[in-house]
């Protein structure tokens, strides 16, 4: 799935999972709840959550997609 594949690639930039929630926050303007449940595929991210999460990691949504 798309967003297990985001939230891994969002993980894998960081040293601790604390870290990458921490970022999460900051960049979507979400509670440590609200990222956590996105993180566990409770929640989807929008195609916005996603724009945003791909220029700041850039990371290409072709190359996960297709990978």
């Amino acid at each position: 799935m798309l967003q297990e594949k985001i939230m891994m690639w969002v993980e894998n930039r960081h040293d601790r999972k604390s870290d990458a929630v921490a970022s999460l926050c900051n960049l979507l303007g979400l509670g440590k709840d609200a990222v956590y449940r996105r993180m566990r595929g409770e929640t989807i991210l929008t195609p916005d959550e996603i724009k945003t999460l791909a220029f700041h990691y850039r990371f290409s949504l072709d190359a996960l997609v297709y990978e």
